[in-house]
């Protein structure tokens, strides 16, 4: 989580690591700042005690509700055409990536892959 909260950092005092190189603070309070604040708050999914792909289904949930929820205030629409922006192009993909993850962490324990981090 540390990790994650010094990119929040250097993003929010101008460093281009947002989406499309962005950064500064405007990024964080724009249309997508929802999105950067879920991902910080689905790190805390993490401390969840089960080991499961659920932890990463919930951390997609936590993420979305807080980037639609941002794109509806921003940009004063309904929740329907925030879902049809912000959720439905990215959902399936999202989703895939978990169950990837998932797998390959699975795997990585299986045959004793361990990590240098």
């Amino acid at each position: 989580m540390e990790s994650s909260f010094n990119i929040y950092i250097a993003g929010a005092i101008g460093l281009p690591v947002f989406a499309g190189f962005a950064g500064g603070i405007s990024v964080i309070l724009g249309p997508t700042g929802g999105y950067i604040i879920g991902f910080l708050l689905s790190t805390l999914v993490a401390f969840l005690p089960f080991e499961n792909i659920i932890k990463g289904f919930l951390a997609i949930i936590v993420i979305y509700i807080f980037g639609v929820s941002g794109l509806m205030i921003k940009l004063d629409i309904n929740v329907i055409k925030a879902l049809k922006i912000g959720f439905l192009p990215f959902i399936l993909f999202d989703l895939l990536k978990v169950v990837l993850g998932y797998y390959t962490y699975q795997l990585t324990k299986k045959y004793g892959i361990k990590s240098e981090a």
